[in-house]
């Protein structure tokens, strides 16, 4: 049977002021509540019921103030005022509020998070829509709970400089890199820096549980690093901006090998060769451009000698600037660019395979990580060669 609603009285208000128990006070809120949100009151019911939920956000005990917030954290019935006082309340109490409320605006929020309290960081949050300003704030200031929270929202604006100071900042804590890791569209030298972490993580357990070589283990950790980075470059090459951070990285942190370069090189990513070059060479990319790609052997080696790669290494490179010179630049061009790497591969390969420097031999001997099988066997038929090549680790 369905009850019969009934309007708000003086009795309501006058039993709620005599019975001070939790119950009875959360109960009679509960109807006042509903009364309010029915819109049916008289203006003069509407100011009374007003009055008990604001009084009640300041003086009943703490159960009785959580049952509220949670009642009214999405309804009209919460006004600027209120949801500022009960968002500086107890964390139980602010939760819902902070979590749901747009009452609440960025300042309001910044102060709640320099208190220190983790839970309602994390309310914060988790918010349906958390501003730059206010993830910035989280970043630098919240637990690892509320940090955690806000990678995992997708509704967070999350500028890209506090995915570097997230993740320094809870450099030994896993749950925060792998949700970075979770993100959408994260910048380029973000997802590197996670593929380090991850790379350097491994090869300390591997050491440890199995007593291997961390010198000889660091060389396959690097290698297999190097090849999940290999294939980060083309989603960056058409974004100048993203593609000079993104070098800029890999060269502070000592990953901006001549592997790495030639891989780029032979797989079409011309304009990170240049800009890696033009910052080893600390010119213009113009500039480097330039020497590399039309500067012959002469403009060949004095960027390499400029930018400290060794000039025994040139080999291989010219025979890959051959090709670009060639067929030209493969940006946004997927036919083009599978072309092109089956030549890059077909003339590196076969004008070097001959070289007997180890150097030259580990170079080729990646080119061929991460390469689809299609492309590997084309590269080798156009050589003139009947099986991928093995190398020898020495």
């Amino acid at each position: 049977m369905e009850m019969t609603r009934r309007s708000l009285s003086y009795r309501d208000v006058e039993r709620l002021l005599a019975d001070r128990s939790a119950g009875a006070q959360i109960e009679t809120l509960q109807n006042v509540i509903s009364e309010l949100q029915s819109e049916g009151l008289s203006y003069e019911a509407r100011r009374m019921a007003e009055g008990v939920v604001q009084a009640y956000s300041r003086t009943a005990e703490q159960s009785v103030r959580e049952a509220l917030a949670w009642q009214i954290a999405h309804s009209s019935i919460l006004d600027r005022d209120l949801a500022e006082r009960l968002s500086r309340d107890v964390a139980s109490v602010a939760f819902p509020v902070l979590r749901y409320s747009q009452e609440l605006d960025d300042a309001l929020l910044l102060e709640v998070i320099a208190e220190g309290d983790g839970r309602k960081q994390v309310a914060v949050a988790m918010r349906d829509e958390v501003s730059a300003r206010v993830s910035d704030a989280l970043v630098d200031q919240g637990s690892e709970d509320a940090v955690v929270a806000l990678m995992g929202n997708s509704g967070a604006t999350i500028p890209d400089p506090a995915y570097d100071r997230a993740l320094d900042r809870f450099e030994s804590a896993p749950a925060v890199a792998h949700a970075v890791a979770g993100r959408n569209e994260l910048p380029a030298h973000i997802a590197e820096k996670l593929v380090h972490r991850v790379a350097e993580e491994m090869r300390r357990t591997l050491v440890a549980r199995y007593n291997l070589s961390p010198v000889l283990l660091r060389g396959f950790v690097d290698h297999a690093r190097e090849s999940v980075t290999a294939l980060m470059l083309q989603p960056v090459a058409g974004r100048q901006g993203d593609l000079d951070v993104f070098v800029e990285h890999l060269l502070v942190n000592n990953r901006l090998s001549p592997s790495l370069m030639l891989r780029a090189l032979c797989a079409g990513d011309v304009g990170f060769f240049i800009v890696a070059l033009a910052k080893l060479c600390r010119i213009a990319p113009d500039n480097a451009r330039c020497l590399a790609l039309q500067g012959g052997a002469l403009g060949l080696r004095a960027a390499f000698e400029k930018a400290g790669i060794p000039t025994a290494l040139m080999p291989p490179f010219s025979s890959a600037i051959e090709v670009v010179n060639e067929l030209g630049d493969t940006e946004g061009d997927d036919s083009h660019r599978h072309a092109f790497q089956v030549r890059a591969l077909s003339r590196v390969f076969g004008a070097n395979s001959a070289n007997e420097d180890p150097a030259v031999d580990e170079l080729l001997r990646q080119l061929f990580d991460g390469k689809p099988e299609p492309v590997v066997q084309q590269a080798m038929d156009d050589a003139g060669i009947p099986f991928a090549p093995v190398f020898a680790r020495g």
